[in-house]
């Protein structure tokens, strides 16, 4: 009987453990890589990058979120790739031209996702 009591127990506490560590934030080490994904109406798909800052990836997803909008220089300053591309058209003197982007430009979100180590955190489509 007392087995069952002690095992009863320790099934209790392990419980109460990982139901207490689920409700907890996981700390995010030097090796964390957060991804915001965002499809939008003009710009297409775009992959933010934040590296360990877990921190400015939420509060820029929250951002999103709320705004139902992005820039196109928020997509400039996360994506090194349409970096490279804004860098390039705007040598060849194409920005503000008919299919080119500047800066300025918002367009309207369709879907936004959060990712931490390629695995999903949080979604919102609209």
């Amino acid at each position: 009987m007392l087995p069952l009591i002690i095992g009863g127990i320790a099934i209790a506490v392990a419980a109460a453990l990982a139901n207490d560590n689920k409700k907890k934030p996981v700390a995010k080490s030097a090796k964390d890589f957060f991804v915001i994904y965002v499809k939008s109406d003009k710009f297409g798909k775009s992959y933010l990058q934040f590296d360990s800052k877990y921190v400015d990836a939420t509060d820029f997803y929250e951002k999103l979120v709320k705004d139902k909008k992005i820039t196109y220089k928020d997509i400039v300053d996360r994506d090194d790739d349409e970096k490279k591309l804004y860098q390039q058209w705007k040598a060849e003197g194409n920005i503000g031209k008919k299919g080119y982007p500047k800066l300025a430009d918002t367009s309207k979100l369709q879907v936004v996702i959060l990712e931490g180590n390629s695995t999903e955190l949080r979604r919102k489509e609209f």
